[in-house]
């Protein structure tokens, strides 16, 4: 039998950080994306038989999954996620504000450790494990999905390859994460474990307690402009690479994420070198001035979806709010409404500025104006400019996934990959 193995895509509670286990939440508007994007990489796959979880999230991802294959998935109340109790629906602070010994003695090791008014991981494994081997001897030969839950999945998967279930935390089960195991008379195969790895996040309850407490007690939040509130970026590539192709010089799409925030005179002289060709002011200048004039003729560019419904969260939560970006001022004011500009205390863009990011000068100026200390203020961007700016200027620094993968973003204390997730985790639901 070969067994594809997946955890249910998010929820709302996933986005707001909330513990969740038997509590029967569906799937959120991302998680319903996250199924469909792994039933398109698996459309062609092979399918004789699926089983779920028999809460809701599960299943509404194995109805996706499946898609118009004439199979209907099987709910197993055994492959539910871990009954975690009183912790179910509860925000890491409020959690380790009632339970922090248990929650400590959880990540030493969770083998045994009895979630208040639910099961250990040991207890987990001990219903589940069962029930697959029922999947087993009913599907010989054949090709079968089970679609369950984080802890669940990892208790299967450490059974699968023989690791302790206090080393289970060094298994990682994001949103619709796929593995793939083949079960012979005498043998098993892992093949693979999160080939449909989407997940951009850090891991909220791994991140160290000095950086947990500044993220939760942070009094001031700025924000980068294109890439964090704005769905810009593919416009700011496109007005790039349009400009500098009438001077032959036609750089992957790429390189203008990884240099977005640059000096704009430093960006052009790094793509013509790559290209092998020398530039003079005058063409700089010509340069700049096409890229600025294709980027202002798009008339479609639009916040991310509840971008502002975040921005608004945190405002109403009593965090000071800024805007930096490299933009110019009249750019600002023609993409964004006074409404949605209201939310910030402070608005600090290129005209403002005699040094651009990388240079600290923009957000140091900003922090002034928040009239705040720079330990009390996280920045949020997307690009390694961005990012080294805020580190330099003191501040802890969040990247937002948008544009570049996490291991191009490594400058930044965390790294997500929707702003969805920073309201619950600041306790501002």
């Amino acid at each position: 039998m070969r067994l594809y193995l997946v955890r249910h895509g998010e929820t709302n509670w996933n986005l707001e950080s909330r513990f969740q286990g038997w509590a029967d939440q569906p799937l959120s508007a991302l998680g319903e994306s996250q199924a469909r994007e792994l039933a398109s990489a698996i459309s062609r796959y092979h399918i004789d038989a699926a089983y779920c979880s028999d809460l809701q999230r599960a299943f509404q991802t194995a109805e996706i999954l499946l898609g118009d294959r004439a199979v209907v998935p099987v709910r197993l109340k055994e492959l539910r996620e871990m009954d975690i109790g009183e912790l179910d629906g509860l925000t890491e602070p409020e959690v380790q504000a009632r339970f922090a010994r248990v929650i400590k003695a959880w990540r030493t090791d969770p083998t045994d450790v009895q979630m208040p008014g639910g099961e250990s991981l040991s207890q987990v494994q001990e219903r589940a494990w069962p029930a697959v081997e029922g999947i087993l001897e009913k599907h010989r030969g054949e090709k079968v999905l089970l679609v369950g839950h984080h802890s669940v999945n990892k208790t299967l998967l450490c059974r699968l390859l023989g690791i302790p279930l206090r080393h289970s935390r060094t298994l990682r089960q994001p949103p619709c994460a796929l593995s793939v195991i083949d079960f012979l008379p005498d043998r098993h195969y892992v093949h693979a474990v999160n080939l449909n790895w989407r997940e951009r996040t850090n891991v909220w309850i791994d991140l160290g307690e000095e950086a947990k407490e500044r993220v939760q007690k942070a009094l001031g939040i700025i924000f980068d402009l294109d890439g964090v509130l704005l769905d810009s970026m593919k416009h700011y590539a496109t007005a790039w690479r349009v400009a500098l192709a009438e001077w032959g010089v036609v750089p992957p799409e790429i390189e203008f994420y990884r240099r977005e925030s640059e000096d704009a005179g430093q960006s052009i002289r790094h793509f013509f070198s790559s290209a092998d060709k020398e530039i003079d002011q005058e063409t700089m200048t010509k340069v700049v001035e096409r890229m600025c004039d294709h980027y202002r003729s798009f008339e479609d560019i639009q916040p991310y979806p509840r971008a502002f419904e975040v921005v608004g969260k945190l405002k109403s939560g009593g965090r000071r709010l800024a805007l930096v970006t490299g933009s110019r001022r009249r750019d600002i004011e023609r993409l964004l409404s006074a409404e949605q500009l209201a939310f910030f205390d402070a608005v600090v863009c290129g005209d403002d500025v005699q040094n651009s990011k990388p240079d600290p000068e923009p957000f140091t100026r900003a922090v002034d104006l928040l009239g705040l200390s720079s330990e009390s203020v996280i920045a949020i961007d997307n690009a390694p400019f961005g990012l080294r700016a805020a580190k330099a200027a003191g501040l802890m620094t969040i990247a937002l996934t948008t544009t570049l993968p996490p291991e191009e973003l490594h400058d930044a204390d965390l790294i997500l990959d929707s702003l969805d997730r920073l309201p619950g985790w600041m306790g501002l639901l």
